[in-house]
């Protein structure tokens, strides 16, 4: 019994073998003659791909987008949305606005009180008004104006070179 199987497996493998053959030559002699063509198919299908078909399903999405976008449920929801973001945003800007007016005020006032020239009645107690205290006799001396030859009198402004820039620095 075992020797008609295997008698019989051999001829059916080698027909099988045989008809892979066959079609593997009849497939090889297809595409030697209908090389170009087939080329010339895979180059159209690329080019009709990316020129037509994609094109058209990219504005089909959009289409799509746009129309799920305007649906008047989802317009409400976001409305509402919007409006209470606004209204948390205008009352950040509120809040910002009076910070800035309150420093804005505050600096100008700094700034009135810089410019403002201080009143003899306005000075503090102990202060004489004058040149400096009147009992001191050095002092004297050293505020009575202006004295080129001594040094340590008012007004001088040292030593100071004929020249702008000796050093050129």
């Amino acid at each position: 019994y075992e020797a008609r199987i295997s008698a019989f497996r051999k001829p059916n493998e080698t027909r099988v073998m045989e008809s892979v053959r066959q079609l593997i030559t009849v497939s090889l002699s297809l595409l030697q003659q209908n090389a170009w063509s087939l080329v010339g198919c895979i180059c159209l299908s690329f080019l009709l791909k990316n020129n037509v078909i994609e094109p058209y399903l990219s504005e089909r999405r959009q289409k799509s987008s746009l129309r799920e976008a305007t649906k008047p449920e989802r317009v409400s929801l976001l409305r509402v949305d919007m409006e209470r973001i606004r209204a948390k945003q205008q009352e950040n800007h509120v809040q910002i606005a009076k910070e800035a007016q309150r420093v804005a005020e505050s600096k100008k006032r700094e700034e009135k009180e810089k410019r403002r020239v201080e009143q003899p009645h306005e000075k503090k107690r102990g202060q004489r008004l004058g040149k400096g205290p009147k009992n001191s006799a050095s002092s004297t001396l050293e505020r009575s104006g202006f004295n080129a030859m001594d040094p340590s009198s008012n007004f001088t402004r040292g030593y100071r070179s004929t020249r702008p820039n000796p050093r050129g620095s």
